[in-house]
């Protein structure tokens, strides 16, 4: 796949290396998807397409289509998302002796089938994923199915190359740990964490205590003083949390850093826009965050915002995310807000996926010697 259209409709640009879509004519009966670089293989990336083809199998050609896929191992989740369009499953094979890892499965949609997959159905399978299990800040149950374009940058990069500087590291709002322990190859001799939110407080002593992580309950989106020394840490993480300036210059030996990657006020707008929801923290941008860490004393050693797209390829999706994240829908339900899932499912349908504006931005703040 090359990014050129395909009879009427454009698969969405996702910049991936030798994605082929072949196709005789308008008047095809199959489309083969092959995703030949082995580093792309087992990231998801042929369910995130499942959906687009599906949409132009059944909007542009409309008539039954067979999906042969082959897969390097047994995936259910490229098997469900075939299922939430509609489409039965013909066979699963295993290849031949000497290859057994691999799998290969037909699929079939027919107008008769495409007409029984009702509306109902797909409240049904939506009320499902509301109910699916969410742990920590791992959104891995989304992969393939929500996208979100890179940012410029690599947080984790330069966070690991400053723990290398110094000797101790706090980690504000730490989540379930995961980004912490992804950078563990860097840590320096001590390490100290944060997390006020209980379910992930939980999950982050359990990760981290055998590895001497001291994880404490702190609040640190309030204005009360963080119960660490003055010039405590050479190094402050923030990964999507709040902070307080002061306090951040506070608890920062001289020449450390503050580095934090933040979701800008504005983050999917247009999101909040389709549920009639007005950004919560509009003013959440460098332009109000970078005065305030100068005035604490700190001088800005970078810092770089970024537009991009947020893409859902299934409304299943959407509802799974809008439950795992609760303040960017308030009171969000299945239920409560059916008609808005049942617009977003028509757009979908016209369009192939949902897309949105994702805006971050990072700084890199340092104490003076």
């Amino acid at each position: 796949y090359n990014g050129q259209p395909i009879g009427e409709c454009w698969l969405q640009e996702m910049n991936l290396a030798r994605i082929r879509c072949t196709y005789p004519a308008q008047d095809c009966r199959r489309i083969d998807l092959m995703i030949g670089e082995k580093a792309l293989w087992g990231q998801g990336l042929g369910t995130e397409i499942i959906g687009l083809l599906c949409h132009f199998a059944f909007t542009q050609v409309g008539v039954d289509a067979v999906f042969g896929c082959d897969i390097a191992d047994y995936n259910p989740r490229s098997l469900r998302a075939f299922q939430r369009n509609g489409f039965s499953i013909v066979n699963t094979l295993p290849q031949p002796p000497g290859d057994k890892a691999r799998f290969c499965y037909d699929v079939r949609r027919t107008a008769e089938e495409a007409e029984e997959h009702t509306v109902d159905d797909r409240i049904e399978f939506w009320k499902q994923e509301e109910q699916a299990p969410f742990a920590g800040w791992d959104f891995s149950y989304l992969d393939g199915r929500m996208l979100e374009e890179d940012v410029p940058w690599s947080y984790e990069t330069r966070a690991q190359e400053l723990m290398r500087q110094v000797t101790a590291l706090l980690d504000m709002d730490t989540g379930g740990g995961e980004r912490l322990l992804e950078m563990r190859s860097a840590w320096p001799d001590r390490v100290v964490a944060t997390e006020a939110y209980p379910p992930n407080l939980k999950l982050a002593r359990e990760r981290l205590a055998p590895l001497e992580v001291t994880v404490l309950d702190v609040d640190v989106s309030n204005e009360l003083a963080m119960p660490f020394a003055d010039g405590e840490f050479g190094l402050i993480l923030n990964r999507h949390s709040a902070f307080n300036s002061h306090e951040i210059a506070r608890v920062l030996a001289p020449g450390g850093h503050f580095l934090t990657q933040q979701v800008h006020g504005l983050y999917a707008h247009d999101l909040l826009d389709a549920f009639g929801v007005a950004p919560l923290w509009p003013d959440a941008k460098p332009e109000f965050y970078l005065p305030l860490l100068q005035a604490a004393g700190l001088e800005i050693v970078m810092s770089e915002d970024w537009t991009g797209k947020l893409t859902f390829t299934d409304v299943g999706a959407l509802v799974y995310y809008l439950k795992a994240v609760p303040w960017t829908v308030p009171g969000f339900s299945v239920a409560t807000h059916l008609d808005q899932l049942l617009a977003l499912q028509q757009r979908l349908e016209r369009e192939g996926a949902l897309v949105f504006a994702a805006k971050k931005y990072i700084i890199d703040a340092r104490k003076p010697l």
